[in-house]
């Protein structure tokens, strides 16, 4: 058993908004968006966290209010938690990429029981902050393609590279780009930037992306992809047929299965 006075549990965090108001808690009464709490899956009914934001210093001591969670820790996930809470914390309840944050169990106050993200070797290195162009690059897949499957997503990033390129609207950065409300329907649509919508889907883009930016997929996939969309592709050629698309498929499969 690891004992969180000895180190933190580090995680995403995702954030239950008020439409799931009223729902039962395993811990006994109805969910609030509105309390500071949060959902785990180990801790304690009404046992106390205190709750790090790494990104901003911020520390504010929670209660476990449901032992119900709909994750799989096994991702990188640790828990959920309210409005409220995320308010406090300074966590942007409108951004579809969970928040990073350190779970502690508060003056000795319960214990955290064997994890996934805790006791095996290969668990993942959650950083304290994303760099901005894979986090950007991300929230885009999600906000703007998040049900059109991995090839839709890496179509869509391609978009957005193509429009960097071109200096679109005379941005010069990719995060510029992206969260230019001119550019994509994502940054307009309030219903889009809902925060539940594709967070089963983001560990997916977020492999999808960090392999996007450090060239790691086809730019044969890339331009294949991309040719759907309005705006052709800069980064190599168009083919309206390549014999090695399924290849190259498969290689996207691949890094989606290690993402789970």
């Amino acid at each position: 058993i690891v004992y969180a006075q000895q180190q933190d549990e580090v995680g995403y965090v995702g954030v239950i908004g008020a439409l799931a108001n009223g729902a039962a808690l395993s811990c006994g009464g109805e969910y609030d968006a509105s309390r500071v709490a949060l959902l785990h899956p180990t801790l304690p009914c009404g046992s106390q966290v205190l709750v790090s934001n790494p990104e901003n210093g911020r520390k504010v001591i929670a209660t476990v209010a449901s032992n119900a969670v709909a994750f799989d820790s096994a991702n990188g996930r640790t828990a959920d938690i309210t409005e409220g809470l995320a308010m406090q914390l300074g966590v942007d309840t409108e951004a579809l990429v969970p928040a990073v944050l350190a779970l502690r169990p508060y003056q000795g106050v319960g214990k955290f029981l064997p994890t996934w993200s805790m006791y095996q070797p290969s668990a993942p290195e959650v950083p304290a902050a994303e760099p901005a162009s894979r986090r950007a690059l991300t929230m885009n897949m999600l906000g703007e393609c998040a049900i059109c499957g991995p090839r839709g997503m890496v179509a869509t990033a391609q978009v957005a590279l193509n429009r960097l390129d071109q200096r679109f609207n005379g941005k010069s950065t990719l995060h510029a780009v992206i969260f230019d409300r001119n550019q994509f329907s994502w940054t307009r649509d309030e219903e889009a930037r809902w925060p539940h919508k594709g967070l089963r889907n983001w560990r997916k883009a977020d492999v999808l992306s960090g392999a996007i930016l450090t060239d790691q997929l086809s730019g044969d996939l890339l331009a294949v992809q991309s040719a759907t969309h309005a705006t052709l592709p800069l980064h190599g050629p168009v083919p309206a047929k390549k014999p090695g698309v399924a290849k190259h498929n498969d290689e996207v499969a691949g890094l989606i299965n290690k993402a789970g």
